[in-house]
């Protein structure tokens, strides 16, 4: 009984005392208009000057895994925090006790899948990254009311959106405290919040990202708070390959830290800790170490004393094997020659990675669609030889429009092609796919040549126009087996 009413009395000690808690203040849910993409995007959140600090939560809801790299900054400071979306879980009903209730579970044989995202090798057209198009440390991040065009695989419009119409970054405010940059744009508000049954209910998982708040736990000589209102505090994010984000939802909370008592009684409060650890600083001082102290410095004291002998006789007998390990001083010298050559091979065999997010995507012009059931696959950045390296968005045209032979028909023969200087490739053992002519229902349409990644043992056919009838049908491109 004595321990229980000690339990309690500590208890309330604890949650009746002085304290900060986390309240969300608004809470945003976010989607990328286009089916495939790898960013970068942006969220930024506006500051309120909170007292006791603020911060953010972000997470993603998805009816499959991702693989998004994000970070967090505050203005344009270095990133205060770094990690991945990769972490995928599903909601699932769990009955224990007689109680049901939801849990989040890693689902089995569930693993992330954009092939549908990622241009065949056989048509991937690669142009270099143009110059100054990289960006900057720091990424500043595109201005408000940037504009950029959603890309829709297989030429069908989302809601609300055309096949190259442009789309508008919100600029932050005050009153809604979050704003979407970089393909981004704002959802209802019955995304905010989902539930883990309406989740279930929808085929949907979560990925868990940063939670991250700045908090005053102590007061300095400014006595401020961590933000002024309006400072940024934004999360980037983005992926070395492109994701499919189709049904995706980005969820973002604005955090604050609120005191239960007023903010007097709370600053008297800290005021009154860092007292008390002063108080308390000051008691071991006068009470000195104890015998357990004194026994540690002791054997501290011994073991550098030891370990400097060691050096003064080892440093005065370059021959003792002991020291030095076979050969001696000179031997040492040798060794350490090699394992310093062993690791500049290694950093030289090791591929360079990017040190942050790809270039923003390049607007793109569609060619024609050249079957009905043909699916557009938006271009993305790769990164390739030490730099990104654009991949052109292609149609991909489904084996059973070839074999029924429905792809484009065009009443003449096309025009006679262009002669084409093929441009210095972006990167080495790339093929040159040379241009055609195209139908685009009313005339011809010249698509220009491009450089493409090969393929083992492969070699590209162009693409041709045969004669059927009275009319020409389009036979698309493709690779076929080196004779």
């Amino acid at each position: 009984m004595r321990l229980l009413v000690v339990g309690l009395a500590g208890c309330l000690l604890v949650a009746c005392g002085p304290r900060l808690s986390v309240t969300p203040v608004s809470t945003t849910a976010l989607r990328a208009p286009e089916i495939c993409g790898q960013g970068p995007y942006e969220i930024e959140i506006a500051a309120l000057g909170a007292r006791w600090g603020e911060g953010v939560a972000f997470h993603a809801i998805s009816p499959h895994p991702l693989d998004l790299e994000y970070e967090v900054r505050v203005n344009d400071d270095a990133p205060a925090v770094r990690g991945n979306l990769r972490g995928f879980k599903r909601p699932q009903q769990v009955n224990s006790n007689g109680n049901t209730h939801y849990e989040l579970r890693v689902p089995a044989n569930e693993v992330f899948d954009n092939s549908r995202c990622v241009a065949r090798e056989a048509e991937a057209s690669l142009v270099e990254v143009p110059a100054g198009s990289t960006p900057a440390a720091g990424w500043p991040g595109p201005p408000a009311g940037e504009t950029t065009t959603a890309e829709t695989p297989g030429g069908e419009t989302p809601a609300a959106e055309t096949p190259g119409e442009t789309t508008t970054a919100e600029t932050p405010s005050a009153e809604t405290t979050a704003a979407a940059h970089a393909n981004l744009t704002l959802l209802p508000a019955e995304w905010d919040n989902l539930g883990y049954e309406q989740m279930q209910q929808r085929g949907l998982g979560y990925i868990e990202g940063p939670y991250k708040v700045w908090k005053v736990d102590r007061l300095d000589e400014t006595n401020a708070p961590p933000f002024q209102e309006g400072d940024r505090i934004r999360i980037r994010f983005w992926s070395m390959v492109p994701n499919p984000l189709e049904g995706v939802i980005f969820v973002v909370s604005h955090l604050v830290n609120g005191a239960n008592v007023s903010d007097e009684e709370y600053e008297a409060h800290l005021n009154e800790e860092h007292a008390e650890r002063e108080r308390e600083a000051q008691e071991r001082a006068a009470r000195g170490p104890s015998r357990r102290e004194r026994r540690r410095a002791e054997r501290r004291q011994r073991r550098q004393e030891e370990a400097a002998a060691r050096r003064q006789y080892c440093d005065a007998h370059y021959e003792d094997e002991d020291c030095w390990g076979p050969g001696g001083h000179a031997g040492y010298l040798v060794r350490l020659e090699e394992e310093r050559r062993r690791r500049e091979a290694e950093a030289a065999a090791r591929p360079v990675m990017p040190d942050g997010p790809p270039p923003p995507p390049q607007a793109e012009d569609r060619p024609p669609k050249p079957s009905p059931n043909s699916r557009w696959v938006p271009g993305y950045w790769h990164w390739f030889a030490e730099r990104w390296v654009w991949i052109a968005g292609h149609w991909d045209v489904p084996a059973s429009d070839l074999q029924a032979g429905t792809t484009i028909v065009a009443p003449t023969a096309p025009p006679p092609a262009p002669r084409e200087t093929p441009p210095p490739p972006p990167a080495p053992g790339l093929v040159w796919q040379p241009g055609f002519w195209q139908w685009n229902g009313q005339n011809f349409v010249w698509i220009a040549g491009r450089w493409a990644l090969p393929q083992d043992n492969k070699e590209w056919q162009a693409p041709s126009w045969q004669v059927r009838g009275n009319v020409r049908i389009f036979v698309p491109g493709r690779w076929r087996v080196r004779r």
